[in-house]
């Protein structure tokens, strides 16, 4: 499902599949199924036909009434030792395929690393000494788009990012010093725990990263250092 930007407006385009309706995919993926004539008026479909749409047909859904709605990450690896503190408060000590929500902090001990993978498939390599927030773990309905938004507050990651199924996927990793952004990539990124400095490496792809004095595009092989 590629993306399509039309004034400013983004979209989720989806292929019309047989037996398809406006209103059953209105149910199915937006916030409303009140938003079908919006969808209807969007795409030029005349009074919507009780047959179905045509097959093959491409349907454009506005990204900001697509259902959203929480998402989990997985420990898939670990390495030494590690605790949680969950948005409630609560601590525990990680284990392998321990849930991470929206909020939750990770914080890796020395010589120890953590794998965490995403509902999209992407990984973050936490490594020993570092102090991780999840800020936002959710994801787009049955769309494949995810919103991952991290912030390490000290310490090294290192991340593989899948390469982006719509206009609503954002992978950010969050530093006191400034924000890395892929868009399908390796890359890494550190940050000092007591002074507002970050760094960013590029592997594989392209990483925009921003902060107050402004923003720059960094191509694979090359880093940018941001305080």
């Amino acid at each position: 499902m590629p993306l399509n930007v039309e004034s400013g407006e983004q979209y989720w385009v989806y292929t019309v599949r047989p037996g398809d309706t406006i209103w059953h995919l209105t149910d199915k993926h937006c916030t409303s199924v009140l938003q079908w004539k919006r969808i209807q008026r969007l795409n030029g479909i005349p009074d919507a036909p009780a047959r179905g749409l045509l097959p093959g047909t491409r349907i454009k859904f506005p990204v900001d009434i697509l259902k959203h709605q929480p998402a989990s990450a997985t420990v898939s690896v670990l390495q030494g030792d590690a605790n949680v503190i969950k948005a409630n408060g609560d601590k525990q000590a990680v284990t392998v395929n321990l849930e991470l929500q929206s909020g939750d902090r990770l914080q890796v001990g020395q010589h120890s690393t953590v794998m965490v993978q995403f509902a999209d498939g992407s990984e973050l390599l936490v490594l020993e000494g570092s102090d991780v927030v999840f800020d936002s773990l959710s994801a787009y309905g049955e769309t494949g788009m995810v919103d991952t938004r991290i912030r390490l507050q000290s310490g090294q990651v290192d991340t593989r990012v899948k390469q982006r199924k719509g206009p609503g996927s954002r992978y950010e990793i969050i530093t006191p010093a400034a924000v890395a952004a892929v868009r399908g990539t390796d890359f890494r990124v550190a940050a000092d725990s007591d002074r507002p400095v970050g760094r960013s490496e590029v592997l594989e792809g392209t990483v925009d990263v921003s902060g107050e004095g402004g923003s720059q595009r960094v191509p694979s092989g090359f880093g940018v250092l941001s305080e």
